[in-house]
């Protein structure tokens, strides 16, 4: 790991400022940060880790990629039940389906059993519309706009007047490569 040349007494001065901002703000995020995360309560407290605020510095990022790691892994655990959930509710629904038509093909209206009744009954008719939504009567189209920021964009970068869009200011970027 390089190592930094000391800070100077200005630098130690801001970053005690920006930390104190820095605690507030991770205080209103995760109010049990003083138990969840001793050690680094600890340090935003005393404004530096060990006399050195790059190592705070460090532990911040190091900390910011274990949230990163559990939130992809809970994403991913996520996608995964989500995926066993549909399958859940297609097996659902094709064993609801047969059981309609066996039930319809039996002619039997309804059907009492301890756990359930079962019972067929006419559905709600829905709307099917008989020409393609482009040829529909103005009345019955429904229509939304958005912008285009592509193409915006494209515009602003080939310098075009008058184009109804800015570029905003970039927001300051970390990047963090990890191994």
């Amino acid at each position: 790991m390089a190592r930094h040349a000391p800070p100077s007494p200005a630098t130690i001065a801001a970053v005690r400022r920006v930390l104190a901002r820095a605690g507030d703000e991770l205080r209103a995020i995760d109010p049990d940060m003083a138990e969840t995360d001793p050690r680094l309560w600890a340090d935003m407290l005393e404004g530096e880790a060990d006399g050195d605020p790059f190592a705070l510095i460090d532990r911040l990022i190091v900390s910011a990629l274990d949230y990163e790691a559990d939130a992809e892994a809970v994403q991913h655990r996520r996608t995964d039940l989500a995926s066993r959930r549909d399958r859940f509710i297609a097996h659902a629904e094709r064993r609801r389906k047969i059981a309609r038509d066996l039930l319809a093909e039996a002619d039997i209206r309804s059907l009492e059993r301890p756990e359930y009744t079962a019972s067929l009954a006419p559905g709600r008719p829905h709307v099917v519309p008989t020409l393609p939504a482009e040829q529909l009567p103005e009345r019955f189209q429904r229509v939304s706009y958005e912008a285009n920021r592509l193409a915006l964009g494209d515009a602003l970068t080939a310098g075009e007047p008058d184009t109804p869009a800015e570029w905003s200011n970039p927001p300051l970027v970390l990047t963090v490569r990890s191994r």
